[in-house]
């Protein structure tokens, strides 16, 4: 072999290196228009901030930062990136709402959201994302949704039965349930029919293999190590075809997990596609989800139609948004009901009123003003969606709420946002803004949303002016959805059982996955006192 072919890879390895080492001392010597604002300094030379944010409970860093710096502050990213912070309501209700695709999802997410759903309306931007979601909305109206609650009822109730068979098994008056377990199994199920008509069969059954695979979603995420971060990182900075290499030849652990999900979510996909195609062809079409997709998909202009693949990723989309986050919220939920039986006992008293011996249904829900304030209180604190990314697609003009002072003494009522400017908005920190909810903003109290003028109202985002479902052209489709599936479990499980803190409550964590998981020793658990409330 010629000696000089051996010294070839070394040669690339070291060109790469001095490349990525040029590009680092380039990005950490270059001022732009955020180099003045006040943020936090960086905790890792090479990192930034990001190590902090990957490991701090859910909310805490935000509250730490907002505390010292505003509602908007510069933090540093990997490579010496500068990134922007944003809480304050005029900001962001603009990056949501106003400048529409001014501001897209931050393009590493995409490609992260691309390699693990396929391309979805989650990793779509610009056109795609504007073709892709009004295909979808169809399917996520408010009529749509209310006619789901039976759907959402009958699952609950499957819990409810579950639950009681396990305290009469117990041999005493409670048993300490992962709360967390039952609910991740029955709204896998619920949006299974809802969502696409099919049956995971998740509470009764133990051998459905999409079941499996999505119920074993928690074990995928895990927290990052430094090395991960990096990795993580560095992939983003990676050309497409290089990055789309790695992550089919050596994905990490954790992608490679959720790409076998995927793989088995397309797989029952493509068949639910093939099934209902034939039904809307023989006018045989339901109401689920996806069947009103499929009607709305043929029904539009052939250049504004979503390709197969785009279907298949919307399944997996769907069932992966919609199953962690509503799961994880009413284990949250729940949580802080245990902590306060006061509020639990109001609740309670007012569903059995409103329910009675019927069928629970939307009507019966919206005349519940206890509940719906419930179901708001703990979408406001604890959006388990806690960060929002974006990334500025040109160069944008920021308006503020109040003027900020810059490092250097100036103060701006507006800010410069170039473009490719990484722009991370935080939800945990609006949805606690004291201007906006009050001065007892940090305290979980329903009453706010019954009190005129105590929860003011910004005209930011979709459901009781909270971040939490997001805004604009890129708000939660599913928030209806949502909304009613949350309150509707609520009202079976606390008009069933009464709720109470475990001492292992005192150590549960706010895990930063992929949503706001309840973490304790290193698994997803929510464990609560559950006991037949009484008569």
């Amino acid at each position: 072999m010629d000696e000089s072919s051996l010294f070839q890879p070394l040669n690339a390895g070291l060109l790469l290196t001095g490349t990525f080492a040029v590009y680092v001392t380039l990005k950490l010597t270059k001022r732009t228009a955020l180099s003045d604002l006040q943020g936090p300094p960086k905790t890792d030379w090479l990192l930034g901030n990001l190590p902090d944010i990957y490991h701090s409970q859910v909310g805490e860093l935000d509250a730490k930062w907002q505390a010292l710096y505003g509602d908007v502050l510069k933090y540093h990213g990997a490579f010496g990136e500068e990134r922007i912070w944003i809480a304050d309501p005029k900001a962001a209700q603009y990056i949501m709402q106003t400048a529409g695709y001014g501001f897209g999802r931050a393009s590493s997410r995409r490609q992260v959201l691309a390699n693990l759903l396929g391309p979805g309306i989650l990793s779509a931007d610009g056109l795609d994302h504007k073709r892709q979601r009004h295909v979808m909305l169809p399917g996520f109206g408010m009529s749509e949704a209310k006619a789901y609650v039976p759907i959402f009822s009958r699952y609950a109730s499957q819990v409810s039965e579950r639950w009681k068979d396990l305290i009469v098994r117990s041999g005493s008056d409670l048993e300490v349930v992962n709360v967390n377990r039952w609910i991740a199994r029955a709204t896998l199920d619920a949006i299974g029919e809802a969502a696409f008509d099919y049956h995971f069969s998740s509470l009764t059954e133990d051998d459905n293999t999409l079941a499996n695979a999505y119920n074993s979603i928690s074990q995928v995420n895990s927290l990052p190590n430094w090395k991960a971060v990096f990795d993580q990182e560095l992939n983003a900075k990676l050309p497409e075809f290089l990055r789309n290499l790695l992550n089919a030849y050596w994905p990490s652990k954790n992608v490679a997990a959720a790409q076998k999900i995927r793989q088995v979510a397309e797989d029952v996909a493509s068949k639910l596609v093939t099934e209902k195609t034939s039904a809307l062809e023989e006018g045989k079409s339901r109401r689920d989800v996806m069947s009103l997709l499929l009607k709305a998909n043929a029904t539009s202009e052939q250049r504004a139609r979503m390709s197969d693949e785009e279907l298949l990723a919307q399944m997996h989309t769907i069932i992966g948004a919609g199953h962690e986050t509503t799961t994880n919220t009413l284990a949250w939920g729940l949580y802080e009901l245990a902590g306060q039986p006061e509020l639990q006992t109001r609740l309670r008293a007012e569903i059995r009123e409103s329910c009675g011996a019927g069928d629970l249904s939307s009507t019966v829900l919206d005349g519940m003003p206890y509940l719906n304030a419930v179901v708001k209180e703990i979408l406001r604190f604890h959006p388990v969606i806690y960060h929002i990314n974006r990334e500025a697609t040109r160069d944008e003009v920021v308006p503020l709420s109040k003027p900020i002072v810059t490092t250097t003494g100036q103060t701006l009522d507006r800010i410069t946002i170039p473009k490719g400017t990484f722009t991370l908005l935080a939800p945990c920190a609006y949805n606690r803004n004291r201007e906006i909810f009050g001065d007892d903003a940090d305290t979980f109290d329903p009453e706010r949303w019954l009190t005129e003028g105590k929860a003011s109202a910004t005209h930011l985002g979709v459901l009781g002016n909270l971040m939490t479902f997001g805004g604009g052209n890129r708000a939660c489709l599913g928030w209806r959805f949502a909304a009613l599936e949350i309150a509707t479990f609520l009202a079976e499980l606390v008009g069933e059982f009464e709720f109470s803190l475990t001492p292992e409550c005192e150590r549960v964590r706010r895990e930063p996955l992929a949503t706001m998981m309840p973490g304790l020793d290193g698994k997803t658990e929510m464990p609560l006192r559950v006991r037949l409330a009484p008569e």
